[in-house]
C-alpha cells in the first residue's frame, strides 16, 4: 500500500534469524512483504555489514509475529506515518478497524 510502518520490537538474537543482534527495544520499519509473507524491513541496527545496505533484511513472518506481538513485549505497537491525502487500506470485513 505504499504506508511503511515503524514497529517496536524486542528479541534475543537466537529469536529472529538474519537481525545478527539481540535487543530489549528497537524501533524497525516494516515496508512491505515476500510473496511468501515474510516481513521486509529497513533495520538501523543490523551489524551484519557495515554499510547502508545492510539495513534492508526479511524476517520470517512467524519469528517477526513472535518478537512483536506479544504483550510480554510491545504488544504489536505500529506507528502509521503518512501524508495526509493517502489513504489508509479498508478494515478487512469481519475484523474491528485498526486504523
Amino acid at each position: 500500500m505504499g504506508i511503511p510502518l515503524v514497529v517496536s520490537v524486542a528479541f534475543k538474537k537466537s529469536e529472529l534469524d538474519n537481525a545478527g543482534y539481540g535487543t530489549n527495544g528497537h524501533l524497525m520499519v516494516i515496508r512491505g512483504f515476500t510473496q511468501t509473507g515474510d516481513v521486509i524491513v529497513n533495520d538501523p541496527a543490523s551489524r551484519l555489514i557495515p554499510s547502508d545496505a545492510a539495513v534492508d533484511n526479511i524476517f520470517g513472518r512467524q519469528q517477526f509475529a513472535n518478537v512483536w506481538l506479544p504483550t510480554s513485549r510491545s504488544g504489536g505497537i505500529a506507528y502509521v506515518i503518512h501524508p495526509a491525502g493517502t489513504s489508509l487500506p479498508p478494515k478487512t470485513l469481519g475484523f474491528p478497524a485498526n486504523w
